[in-house]
Formats: structure tokens, sequence, C-alpha cells
């Protein structure tokens, strides 16, 4: 399976300029590790927050760094800082 993973991903590189692959949750089963040690770069997509340092820490004990987050549904109004978008909000409570 792994061959032919980086065989398909090497094909796809070829008639692409980026290539998102979808994965289960880390958390939950080990596709997500495997699949991200042939990409060239590993989001986590992740809600609750509270998840975010065991999805991480599985991620790397499996030899994948990942390079950033995606946050959906993240009630800014709770978070003690804050950064926004609408008129540029940037404030510390």
């Amino acid at each position: 399976m792994y061959e032919r993973l980086e065989m398909l991903l090497s094909e796809l590189g070829k008639l692409f300029d980026a290539i998102i692959v979808d994965a289960p949750p880390v958390l939950a089963v080990s596709d997500a590790a495997i699949i991200g040690r042939h990409v060239g770069a590993t989001l986590i997509v992740k809600h609750p927050i509270q998840e975010l340092e065991q999805a991480v820490k599985r991620l790397n004990q499996a030899g994948v760094q990942v390079k950033g987050f995606v946050f959906n549904d993240l009630n800014t109004d709770r978070q003690r800082y804050r950064y926004g978008y609408k008129g540029y909000v940037y404030r510390y409570s």
C-alpha cells in the first residue's frame, strides 16, 4: 500500500499544483500518520482545541511534522487572547 500511495501522489503531483489529502482523525486510527509521511505538509483541522497537543504528539512519534492548524467552529468570543479579521481586531483581556 505504501508504494502505491507514493506512486499515486507522485503521478498526481505531475498533474496538479497542489493536492489535498483528507485523512481520518489521528487520535482514532493510524491512517493520518501513515499518509503524513508521504506528503509535503501536514495540517491539522481540529476542534476541540484540547486534543491538539495529543494529535501533534502522535504525529511526531510517527515521524510527521505538523506545519499548521486550521480551526473551524472556534468561538473567539470565549478566548482570552483574540485575533480577528472583523475590522482587524487585536485585543487582550
